[in-house]
């Protein structure tokens, strides 16, 4: 009987940490994570009210059937790379114009240094 009651106030315990956890997701305790939970339901509200909710329902159900599958993955690593790549800072970009402008002179001046000064080799020639 003990045990019974042992499982029971367990199971029930489990049970009131998951509805709790769940509370807490829109009590704003956590705002962060509030904030992204209410940006979603707005969102999901919004396309309802454009396209037909099973379209969202396909692709939610398309995606969580298909995400940790082999070419999905690889198609999911190129649209990342894409992504970092267009993310990134440009050339075009003062900074970075500034940085090759220096890389650039400094060869430059090197080269110009290198072809003035006296090789060791014609010093010991003469």
């Amino acid at each position: 009987y003990t045990e019974d009651m042992t499982w029971y106030q367990t199971k029930l315990g489990t049970a009131n940490w998951a509805l709790e956890s769940i509370y807490a997701l829109f009590d704003w305790s956590s705002p962060s994570v509030t904030k992204s939970i209410l940006v979603v339901l707005v969102g999901t509200f919004c396309y309802s009210l454009v396209f037909p909710v099973h379209y969202l329902t396909l692709t939610i159900g398309l995606y969580l059937l298909f995400m940790w599958t082999t070419p999905f993955m690889a198609i999911m690593w190129i649209l990342g790379g894409f992504g970092r790549y267009m993310g990134r800072e440009k050339v075009t970009s003062t900074k970075a114009k500034q940085m090759w402008k220096n890389v650039l002179v400094g060869a430059r001046a090197r080269a110009i240094r290198r072809l003035q000064s006296p090789r060791a080799d014609s010093k010991k020639k003469d």
